[in-house]
């Protein structure tokens, strides 16, 4: 009876299907979340998923370096899949916040204010409880 239990939840039981689950890598799940978030908000961003710098001191950064394209999102690639989502709806959260609120650089705290936390928190609420973890494997 064991071996059986364990084999129907490898085969992806305990998912509903009879087909093997697969995961994808951190960096197609990153960008998955990254094309939802940009689809409900309608604002573009790239992504990457890079070494960053230890001397930068984070674990991401998002930059408005060339006016012409949509900002830049790098999310460092030596973190845990929880840590990269949460750092990606943090930079995300500044996108939005940049948007709506003006230029990080001109706000207080280096844009990191009492706005961009309503931001940041209306999109962690929109991902991890209103079933974004779910939507955005769609996109």
């Amino acid at each position: 009876m064991l071996k059986t239990a364990i084999s129907m939840w490898s085969a992806g039981a305990l998912s509903g299907s009879n087909q093997p689950t697969l995961r994808i890598s951190t960096r197609n799940r990153l960008h998955q979340i990254c094309r939802y978030l940009s689809h409900k908000y309608k604002i573009k961003v790239r992504l990457r998923v890079e070494s960053i710098p230890k001397d930068w001191n984070c674990l991401g950064c998002i930059s408005y370096e060339n006016p012409s394209l949509p900002p830049l999102i790098r999310i460092d690639k030596g973190l845990s899949r929880s840590e990269s989502i949460s750092t990606l709806i943090h930079e995300f959260a500044h996108a939005v916040s940049h948007r709506r609120h003006g230029c990080a650089w001109n706000r207080e705290y280096e844009g990191h204010d009492e706005e961009f936390a309503l931001v940041q928190n209306e999109i962690e609420n929109l991902y991890f409880y209103e079933d974004g973890n779910v939507e955005s494997l769609e996109f």
